[in-house]
Order: C-alpha cells, then sequence, then structure tokens
C-alpha cells in the first residue's frame, strides 16, 4: 500500500476537464499529478499534460499498477479519479471521501493536507 499526500494549497479541482492538467504552468496539480510527483515522475514530464496514458512509457512505469493504461480496468479507474478531482457539482468534502475511498479500494492511500 502506497500513501500519496495531496496540498490543498496547490491542488487543482473542481474546475471541470478542459483546463485540468497533472501540472498546470501555475505549479497546481490535480490529484493523480500529486500521486506522479511522489512516484518519482519530473515536473517536467507532467507539466501541461492532461492524462498518465500521454506520458512517457518510463513515466508511466512509475505510476501504480491500477493508474497504468492497459492494466486491465485500469483506465476506467483512472478515469473515475480523474473525473472526481474535476467534478464541479461537489464540494471538496465530498471529493475527498470519494477519491480516499477509489484509492482504497485499489490498495493504496490518499490524503489531505493544508
Amino acid at each position: 500500500m502506497a500513501k500519496f499526500v495531496v496540498d490543498r494549497r496547490t491542488w487543482h479541482r473542481g474546475q471541470g476537464s478542459p483546463g485540468s492538467r497533472l501540472l498546470t504552468e501555475g505549479g497546481k496539480r490535480c490529484c493523480i499529478g500529486f500521486v506522479g510527483q511522489q512516484c518519482g515522475v519530473s515536473d517536467e514530464a507532467m507539466l501541461c499534460i492532461g492524462a498518465v496514458a500521454t506520458l512517457e512509457p518510463e513515466d508511466i512505469q512509475l505510476f501504480p499498477a491500477w493508474m497504468k493504461p492497459g492494466a486491465g480496468i485500469s483506465n476506467g479507474l483512472l478515469q473515475e479519479a480523474y473525473t472526481i478531482n474535476d467534478n464541479e457539482a461537489i464540494n471538496d468534502e465530498h471529493r475527498e471521501a470519494m477519491l480516499k475511498y477509489l484509492f482504497v479500494r485499489n490498495g493504496d492511500e490518499i490524503v489531505f493536507e493544508n
């Protein structure tokens, strides 16, 4: 089980998917961008990238198995994380609870700080 930490101060969420990126030019990350950072993916590799699947193969391999494209049902699970992260219709308390449940369901943990 891996534990991932999201810093609410630099978390890009709840603004819809069009502008969401693993890492924005303004230095904010979606929840999966925090995962990538903590798995060793460089900021340069994630900058302005909208999805794990569009990263270089060596960077994709650093993510947990359930987030890797082509790993069984992972595409659906990763899409679920993106959808929860970007959903404009839910508040942060609900968003965090949903993400925590998704991560635990897949053998990892996500916590939110600040």
